[in-house]
């Protein structure tokens, strides 16, 4: 099942860029610092998730979360503003996400370039 992808803006010293990201960072926009683009938003660029990566403005957090009458959770990338990332990886917690909660939030093991 395809997710439905919409602009979100990432406020980074400043100046807005808005990256296209999966429908589910509702419930924990304030804690990653990515929220949806509204039409009075001032978007500066539009800039790919990769890009933003590899110059160290956003990093991938993993996160396990569970969702009601099933057993086994379920896993997850998201991105989070690099400001915000040392206190995201606690405040994730408990958190809803994807019709779930959030059990923890750690940062990946894999390197993954892009």
């Amino acid at each position: 099942m395809a997710v439905a992808k919409k602009l979100h803006k990432v406020d980074i010293g400043g100046v807005n860029f808005s990256v296209l990201l999966p429908d589910r960072y509702d419930g924990i926009a304030t804690e990653v610092g990515i929220t949806e683009v509204l039409p009075a938003d001032n978007i500066k660029s539009h800039s790919k998730i990769s890009d933003l990566i590899n110059n160290g403005q956003v990093a991938r957090i993993r996160i396990r979360y569970g969702v009601a009458g099933v057993v086994a959770a379920k896993t997850a990338n998201i991105i989070c503003d690099i400001g915000k990332f040392q206190t995201a990886l606690g405040d994730l917690v408990g958190k809803p996400y994807n019709g779930g909660t959030i059990r923890t939030a750690y940062i990946p093991q894999r390197r993954r370039l892009g």
